[in-house]
C-alpha cells in the first residue's frame, strides 16, 4: 500500500508539472510528503513499444527505481524553475529581481548535475539499454536547461554569453543523439506523448539559432522529423510545423539539404 500510495503521489506531482509547464502556470500541487522510492526498490522485466508491428525488442529491467528517483528530481528543479520565472519580482522589475536573476543563473547547474548523473545517449547505446523512459527525461531536462541559457544568453547580465552558447551548443548535439538513437531504434511511428510538446517547443525555438551551428542543425533536422510525425497525429503540431516550413522558405540561412523535403513530409511518407 505505501509503493502504491508514493507512486500515485509522485506520478501526479510529475503529471502537474508537465501541464503547468505547458499551459505557462505555477504549479500548485507541493511534492509528496512520502519518499520517492521508500523501502521498495524492485524492478521489473519490460518490453518497449508491446503493441509495436516490430516483435523483436528484447524483455529487460525497466530502471524503474532509477527513472521514479530521476523524475521526481528534475520535476522538483521544474518547480524552481516556475516560481522563479513567475515571481512578482521578475516580472515587474522589482528590487527582488536581482535575487530572481540569481535563482535563474543556478538553474542550469542544477540540471547539468542531474545530467551527469543520468545515462547519456552513448552510454544507453553502448550498455544496449536503449528504452524511451531513460531517453525521454533526459531530452526534457536539456529542452529546459537550453531554454534557460537562451533566456540567460539574451540578458547576458554577467558577460558569460560566449560560454553559455557553448554550453548550449554541447546541449544541443546531446538531445540530437538522444532523438537519434530512439529513432533508429523505434522509429517515428512510436514517439511517447512526453515528447510532444518538448519537440514542438524545442524546434521553433531552435529555427532561430541556425546560424554558424552545425549542432544546431543536427537538432533541428532531427526535432523536425519527430514533429513531422507528430503532425500526422495532432493538429498543434500540424499547425507548428506549418509556421516552422514558412520560417524555413522565409530564411535566408542554409539550411540542410534534406530539411525541406522532412517538413514537406516526403521522409515519413515513405516509412
Amino acid at each position: 500500500m505505501r509503493r502504491v500510495r508514493s507512486i500515485t503521489a509522485w506520478g501526479l506531482f510529475n503529471l502537474n508539472i508537465q501541464i503547468s509547464m505547458k499551459f505557462q502556470k505555477i504549479a500548485q500541487l507541493p511534492p509528496p510528503a512520502f519518499a520517492v522510492l521508500g523501502e521498495d526498490g524492485r524492478d521489473y522485466e519490460w518490453k518497449p513499444y508491446p503493441h509495436s508491428i516490430h516483435l523483436t525488442y528484447p524483455r529487460q529491467l525497466a530502471r524503474l527505481p532509477q527513472v521514479r528517483q530521476g523524475l521526481a528530481e528534475l520535476s522538483c528543479i521544474m518547480v524552481k524553475f516556475q516560481e522563479t520565472l513567475h515571481s512578482e519580482g521578475s516580472l515587474r522589475g522589482s528590487a527582488s529581481n536581482a535575487e530572481a536573476g540569481c535563482s535563474i543563473d543556478s538553474l542550469p547547474h542544477e540540471l547539468q548535475r542531474w545530467l551527469e548523473q543520468w545515462p547519456s545517449a552513448s552510454t544507453i547505446k553502448k550498455e544496449k539499454e536503449i528504452m524511451p523512459q531513460l531517453l525521454v527525461p533526459r531530452i526534457q531536462c536539456l529542452d529546459l536547461s537550453m531554454a534557460i541559457l537562451e533566456l540567460l544568453i539574451e540578458r547576458d547580465q554577467k558577460g558569460l554569453a560566449q560560454q553559455l552558447q557553448q554550453t548550449w551548443h554541447m546541449q544541443a548535439e546531446d538531445m540530437a543523439q538522444c532523438l537519434a538513437l530512439h529513432r533508429s531504434s523505434y522509429g517515428l511511428k512510436h514517439i511517447p506523448g512526453q515528447l510532444g510538446d518538448v519537440v514542438i517547443s524545442a524546434a521553433l525555438r531552435v529555427v532561430f539559432q541556425q546560424q554558424d551551428s552545425d549542432e544546431a542543425k543536427h537538432l533541428f533536422t532531427e526535432l523536425c522529423r519527430f514533429g513531422v510525425a507528430l503532425a500526422q497525429r495532432f493538429r498543434p503540431a500540424s499547425q507548428a510545423i506549418h509556421k516552422i516550413l514558412v520560417l524555413v522558405n522565409g530564411s535566408a540561412t542554409a539550411f540542410p539539404g534534406e530539411l525541406k523535403d522532412i517538413l514537406s513530409g516526403l521522409e515519413t511518407r515513405d516509412e
